[in-house]
This record gives C-alpha cells, structure tokens and sequence, in this order.
C-alpha cells in the first residue's frame, strides 16, 4: 500500500471548555468541495462557527498584515511581491493593502503548475475548480 501514514486533528471549540478531536487518515480524507460542505455541516449541527480559509472578508484583511510585516521591514525600494495564490485571500489581502499605499508596486500572483487554478480561471474568463490538485511536486 503506497498511502500515507499521516492522521489529521481537527480541534472544534464552544462556549464550554470542551474539544472534540476529529482524526482521519490521509485515505479518508474527502475531496475539497466534500469536506468543506461536511465542515458546514459539523459547524451548523454543533452550533459553530464555520472561518473559511479564504473566502472570507476578515481572513482576507488578515492576510494584509502580512503586507504591513514586509513593507515595515523593508527600507529599500520595492519593485513587485510574488505572492503565492492558493485559494485567493493571500494575495487578495495583501495586494489590498499594498495597491492602496503603493499603486507603483507590481503584486504578482504564483502558483505550482498542477493546481494552477487561478491561471485557468483567467484564461476560462470565470472561476474555476480543480478536478484534482497534485501533492508533493513543487517545479522552481
């Protein structure tokens, strides 16, 4: 058998000081669309509070201060970021920041080749979801 030996914890927290700790091996894991819908499912049934990683408002100006780390700490001139794309609130929240103290800044988004959503969501004209995203071939 070729799978992984990798067990997951995913820790759910209420008003109470009770965790419930959920744990699967990688071979039960769900597809992206699947899990997320389970996780909406968990959250309602439990009475929680589903954060999106990325498409949400408040993670996604989260994810500017990352642009306020890198613009505080660096005092030379800036000419363009490369910042990877993932699911969008990375670079949706650091370009926010960026563009609005910086418009000269290019921000360019990166992504490896076997999960270039957002690439074929450009050239598709609209957004796009991955059949499939490949895990563990990085190309430099």
């Amino acid at each position: 058998n070729d799978a992984w030996s990798i067990t997951l914890f995913f820790f759910f927290f209420n008003d109470t000081a009770t965790t419930e700790i959920y744990t699967l091996s990688l071979h039960d894991a769900l597809p992206i669309y699947e899990a997320y819908q389970h996780a909406c499912q968990l959250a309602r049934k439990n009475g929680m509070t589903y954060v999106h990683p990325y498409d949400d408002e408040e993670v996604i100006a989260g994810q500017g201060t990352v642009a306020v780390e890198i613009l505080r700490q660096h005092s030379a001139d800036i000419y363009a970021i490369f910042i990877p794309v993932g699911g969008g609130g990375l670079i949706a929240g650091m370009a926010i920041y960026i563009k609005h103290l910086y418009p000269a800044i290019k921000v360019i988004g990166v992504e490896p080749e076997d999960a270039a959503c957002l690439y074929r969501a450009i050239e598709a004209g609209e957004r796009v979801i991955l059949d499939q995203v490949e895990i563990g071939r990085a190309h430099v």
